[in-house]
């Protein structure tokens, strides 16, 4: 059988490492399946299917940064005590905004490392992003 290298200059022959998959208890054993099973699927269709790329597109999706900038200005003029009724009521509106979109966001993190066989950290590391972007809407 081919050797399998696991690290550099670390090196199992295939038998080797289904001999210890053998003797692994039956849950990790049934997760390493299922993670092998994603591996193989990616391998068999590398294309993304239309629910990834729906995942993608709210991932990339940004908060409108005319948005962002208002919420500072007003979260600035709370922190200063000079804030209007009127302001406050606005920033309470862009805070219920600012939490949808970031859920929204973290939600289709979740999803799509779920269908990748991946951790959230992994994908986002992939993808090269680390918090909800902004966008010029």
């Amino acid at each position: 059988m081919r050797t399998i290298e696991i690290k550099k200059d670390i090196k199992l022959e295939a038998d080797e490492l289904l001999k210890g998959l053998s003797e692994m208890d039956l849950d990790s054993l049934e997760k390493f399946s299922e993670a092998l099973n994603h591996i193989i699927a990616r391998r068999k269709s590398p294309k993304p299917s239309d629910k990834e790329l729906a995942l993608l597109d709210k991932i990339y999706q940004g908060f409108p940064i005319k948005a962002q900038r208002r919420y500072d200005d007003l979260y600035k003029k709370l922190q200063d005590e000079t804030i209007l009724p009127e302001e406050h009521a606005e920033l309470t509106r862009l805070v219920e905004q600012t939490e949808k979109h970031n859920a929204d966001w973290l939600e289709a993190i979740a999803e799509l490392a779920a269908l990748r066989g991946i951790t959230i950290k992994k994908l986002k590391q992939d993808l090269g992003i680390e918090n909800p972007s902004l966008t010029d809407e």
